[in-house]
This record gives C-alpha cells, sequence and structure tokens, in this order.
C-alpha cells in the first residue's frame, strides 16, 4: 500500500482513514476514505494489487525477451526518450559480441572445437552469473513482469487473464455499489497497459445505458465537431478545450443512463510510449489493432457512434446514440506525464503518448522540484520510482498557505509561485506532484455538481442486445 499512500501525498490529501476493502475479492488490500473538504467530495482511494499473479521470474526467458527488444530496431529509429539507453546498449552488446567471436575463434585455433565450446560456455556462465548478482532482483522481480504481461504466450495468458478479470470486477463493485459519482484510473509505469487493458474491457460492457432515459443526445451529435475542431499537433490549451468536450459528452451519457463512471484515465511514466516496440507483432502491429478497434485512441477513429433503439422503464422505445466498444475515450479524458530525458536524467521508461495513442491525450513533460530542474533523484532510470514523491520538493508546503496566514508566509507562497511558473515556462516542464494533483481534479465541489450514483440496473448483462447489435 505504499504506492497507494505516495500516490495520496503527491495529490495533496493528507488525512484520510484505512478502511476494509468490500469491493475486491482480496483481503490484502485496505481502502483509503478522506473526508469532504470546502472544495473535495468525499473521496476513496483504492489499489489494484496485481503483482502476486504472478511469481518470481526466470533469469534466462526474461534476458532473452530483452535481447529480443533489443534487436527488433536500431537506436536511431527509436524515439528520442528511449534513443540514448538503446544507442549505448546496442553499441555495448555488439562490441562485446565481436569481442567473444574473436576470443572464440582464437581459441579454436589454440585449443580446437572443444576446447573453444569449452570456453565459450564458461564465458557465458559468467556473463549469467554476474547479470544475476547485480541485476537479478530487478529482472526476475521487475523486469520479468513486464515480459510476461506483455507476451501473450500460453504460459502467461492464466495470469494476464487473471489481473484483468481482478481489475473489472474491482469496476464493476464500484459502478454497482451505488456510493460513488466519478472513477479516476490512475497507472504507473506497467500497471498503465494494465489499466489500459481494464478500461477497454470494462467500457464494452457499460456503455449501454441500463435503465434507458429519455434524455437528448445533443453532446453525442456535436462530438464529430469537438473532434474535427482539435488540430493534428494541438496546443495545451485546445487540449483541454477538447477534454472539456469529452466531460459534457460523458455527463450527457450520464444523464442517459449509461453506467460509466470513469472520468478520466490518468498515467505516469507509461512504457505505452514505446508502444509499437512492445506491442507490434508479426502478423499485426498496434496501428492495425487500433483500427480494427482492439486498443483504443483518443480522440477515437472512424465511426464511434451509431443509433440504438432502447426500452424505458415506462415501456416506451426510444432510440438514442451508443458509442462503439473502442470509444471509451470519448468521454474519458487521458493525460499522461513524464520525466523527459536530458542528459543523464530523466525517465527512459515513459514518454509522450498523443504521437501513439491520439492528438487528444494530454502530455506533460514534469520535474521534482519548485525552484531547480533536476535533482539526483532524477538521474537515469531512478526517475521512474519518484512521480508520487511530493516530499522531494522542499517548496511543496511553502506554496500553500491558509487564507488566515500572516503577510510574510503569503509573500513567501507568492514568491515560490512565481519561481514555478518562471521554470515552468523557461523549461516546458511542471512540478510532478502539481500536475498531479491538476489531472485528478479531485476539487469538483468548486465545479458543475457531478450526475448521481448510477441507478440499480434494470437488466443484466445477459439481457443487452445481442452481439450483432453492439
Amino acid at each position: 500500500m505504499d504506492t497507494l499512500r505516495g500516490a495520496l501525498a503527491s495529490a495533496g490529501v493528507r488525512k484520510f482513514r484505512n478502511k476494509p476493502d468490500r469491493f475486491s475479492q482480496g483481503y490484502e488490500l485496505r481502502r483509503f476514505a478522506a473526508e469532504g473538504t470546502a472544495s473535495r467530495p468525499p473521496t476513496d482511494f483504492f489499489e489494484l494489487y496485481w503483482a502476486p499473479h504472478f511469481g518470481p521470474g526466470r533469469l534466462g526467458a526474461t534476458l532473452a525477451w530483452a535481447l529480443r527488444l533489443l534487436v527488433r530496431r536500431p537506436f536511431w529509429h527509436l524515439d528520442p526518450q528511449l534513443r540514448g539507453a538503446m544507442g549505448v546498449l546496442q553499441v555495448s552488446v555488439v562490441a562485446l559480441a565481436v569481442a567473444i567471436v574473436w576470443l572464440l575463434a582464437r581459441r579454436f585455433g589454440e585449443d580446437g572445437f572443444v576446447g573453444a565450446i569449452g570456453w565459450a560456455s564458461g564465458v557465458f556462465a559468467a556473463v549469467a552469473a554476474v547479470v544475476n548478482l547485480v541485476a537479478g532482483y530487478v529482472v526476475t522481480r521487475v523486469l520479468a513482469d513486464a515480459a510476461r504481461y506483455l507476451t501473450p504466450k500460453p504460459e502467461h495468458v492464466t495470469a494476464r487473464n487473471a489481473i484483468r478479470q481482478e481489475g473489472v470486477q474491482l469496476l464493476h463493485s464500484l459502478h454497482d455499489s451505488g456510493a460513488y459519482q466519478r472513477i479516476v484510473v490512475v497507472g504507473h509505469s506497467l500497471g498503465s497497459v494494465i489499466g489500459l487493458d481494464i478500461l477497454r474491457i470494462t467500457f464494452d460492457e457499460l456503455r449501454h445505458p441500463n435503465p434507458a432515459t429519455p434524455e437528448p443526445n445533443d453532446e453525442a451529435k456535436r462530438f464529430s465537431t469537438v473532434v474535427r475542431d482539435l488540430p493534428a499537433t494541438p496546443t495545451r490549451g485546445e487540449v483541454d478545450l477538447f477534454q472539456q468536450g469529452q466531460r459534457r459528452l460523458w455527463r450527457e451519457l450520464r444523464a442517459r443512463g449509461a453506467r460509466w463512471l470513469v472520468t478520466d484515465f490518468v498515467t505516469l511514466g507509461s512504457p505505452l510510449a514505446h508502444a509499437p516496440l512492445l506491442l507490434d507483432g508479426k502478423r499485426a502491429t498496434l496501428r492495425q489493432r487500433q483500427e480494427e478497434g482492439e486498443y483504443p485512441t483518443c480522440p477515437p477513429t472512424g465511426d464511434i457512434l451509431y443509433p440504438r433503439t432502447y426500452e424505458l422503464e415506462d415501456g416506451r422505445r426510444r432510440t438514442g446514440l451508443v458509442l462503439d466498444h473502442g470509444a471509451v475515450f470519448a468521454a474519458t479524458t487521458w493525460s499522461n506525464a513524464w520525466f523527459p530525458v536530458r542528459r543523464v536524467f530523466g525517465d527512459p521508461v515513459g514518454g509522450p503518448l498523443a504521437p501513439i495513442f491520439g492528438r487528444g491525450v494530454k502530455d506533460v513533460q514534469v520535474r521534482l522540484t519548485s525552484r531547480r530542474r533536476h535533482r539526483r533523484q532524477e538521474l537515469f532510470l531512478a526517475a521512474h520510482t519518484t512521480y508520487f514523491r511530493r516530499d522531494l520538493d522542499d517548496d511543496a508546503e511553502a506554496a500553500h498557505v491558509d487564507s488566515g496566514a500572516d503577510e510574510a508566509a503569503k509573500a513567501a507562497a507568492a514568491s515560490v509561485r512565481d519561481a514555478r511558473k518562471a521554470l515552468d515556462e523557461e523549461s516546458r516542464t511542471k512540478v510532478a506532484h502539481v500536475a498531479f494533483e491538476a489531472m485528478l481534479l479531485l476539487n469538483s465541489r468548486r465545479g458543475v455538481p457531478l450526475p448521481p450514483p448510477p441507478a440499480p440496473r434494470s437488466r443484466s448483462a445477459q439481457d443487452l442486445p445481442p452481439p450483432d447489435q453492439l
């Protein structure tokens, strides 16, 4: 639960109650319940703890997966976030291979075939022992999880399905509880890939009105214009306008009886930035799978709305527009943060998602502190673990003062905010915890009231329209 505690701290939630989690099927997790404030409604925080579904990985299998990724594309064809790291690794592997072949040739000339093979076996065993000693835990406990989740081999399917099933079940439980008006899904690292899978599966099951209401379809009819008004390379303000259109559509869908409560998807340090490298298959590329509707884009592409006739609770029938199964990001916003790679600083695991998943994704480059571009905690790869480290910003609390604070405290807070804004503009980054808090939009009491929780289902999943009409 340490990750969840860090997320709450980064979101500015200081007080919460640690309560039983009554929605998931396991007993290891807890529910962190934060009381409401003048600007934030009462909010519950959950963590989908998927790691137990994968035991320790095998060193050899994981290194083989990593080697396949390493040689799949030359580093100069990779995105800038990954180019430097992969370049160093590729050059190093080539140099090592050349050195081994040269030494192997010498051994063959001196000791013959049997001697050369024996020497090579010893070298490979030594290399494996060094890797296991230096990075064994990272390879078998961290990298192995990614290798198994991202590789749909038969031996991985059971764990992949169990993780997705647990996440889908949790989302269904939250929707059916009658306690929540809005859900935000946050994914860090591999959790962002899992979050995307859970969203695309659950959305297909909750996109239909249930029960249907006779509300109009005005926002649905206008949504194609909202998408068309979003330029190919939008500014931050233009993406904000697009997200406002997504939220208007979500409110209309809720008013029409759709049960979907997920308003926002937030990803941090997401390997989806390298999705073509990770998800391209032998027979289908990621782009093909997106065009076919397997992986959603933001905004969705193709015919994303179609008419469907529903029976209202009073027996009348009404035809309304329903979102296609792949259009989850028509009514759900997607925001993404990452530490840009600059010299020895940054997070090569993450990166921008808009070039891959659509121009409607709000990409935000982040840094750790208000007044400094870098801290040592942002050194290569270390930054990947610091997205929730609000405590590393020495000015995090100084920038916020109560209305009753003295003039000196208010002046100090204003100075921090001014310095932060100046560095924002100079570096084109945002402070990580500030960006994260803004993405969550927890202070919803200051805006338009949210729709009430969904009404009880009027039909079960088995009563949905037949597949040829979905």
